[in-house]
């Protein structure tokens, strides 16, 4: 009997440490969105579209509970003298929307649908290695544990967007020859 109550106490306490890291584990993954949720908002501040959002702006994300996450901390925002709504999507309903966060997870569903093709009018963020050249304008990164971020210009082109040179000062260029330039 007392062997078995050190096995249940110990296995108490096991559980207990392993659902606080958990809990860390997602806090970070929160923190991390709440920081990028301030970058989007100003991407979107800086950034002209050819032809802007007339009623609403729609901001679409790929992952529910990265929608979730931002949409708590942007939907006190007006962009354009409109608030955005906010909306979950997968590949093919890109029309759908001004604004599209690709989570790294939909990344590779999104580049076999989007890679090297231009969405007029859609501004694309993604967090995955890479995407700023093949599937995004812009593109999150981290260097010394500091969230940076990366913008190629010429998909901002062919996707009719300009953003402020502001922004392109910022940020670590991605020229069209797949080499990246720092900023710096």
């Amino acid at each position: 009997m007392l062997f078995c109550r050190i096995i249940f106490t110990l296995m108490l306490v096991i559980f207990a440490v392993t659902a606080s890291f958990h809990t860390q584990a997602i806090n970070f993954s929160e923190r991390e969105y709440q920081i990028k949720a301030a970058f989007i908002a100003n991407f979107i501040r800086y950034t002209r579209w050819d032809s802007p959002a007339t009623q609403q702006f729609s901001f679409c994300t790929t992952s529910p509970s990265v929608n979730l996450i931002l949409s708590q901390h942007l939907s006190d925002e007006r962009w354009f003298g409109l608030s955005p709504n906010f909306t979950v999507v997968k590949p093919g309903q890109q029309h759908l929307c001004h604004f599209l966060f690709i989570d790294a997870q939909a990344d590779s569903q999104w580049r076999s649908h989007l890679a090297n093709r231009a969405v007029p009018n859609l501004l694309i963020v993604t967090e995955k290695k890479e995407s700023a050249r093949v599937l995004g304008q812009i593109n999150f990164f981290q260097v010394d544990n500091k969230l940076r971020f990366e913008i190629n210009p010429r998909r901002l082109e062919q996707a009719k967007l300009k953003v402020s040179a502001s922004l392109l000062r910022l940020a670590r260029i991605v020229s069209h020859d797949n080499k990246a330039r720092a900023n710096d």
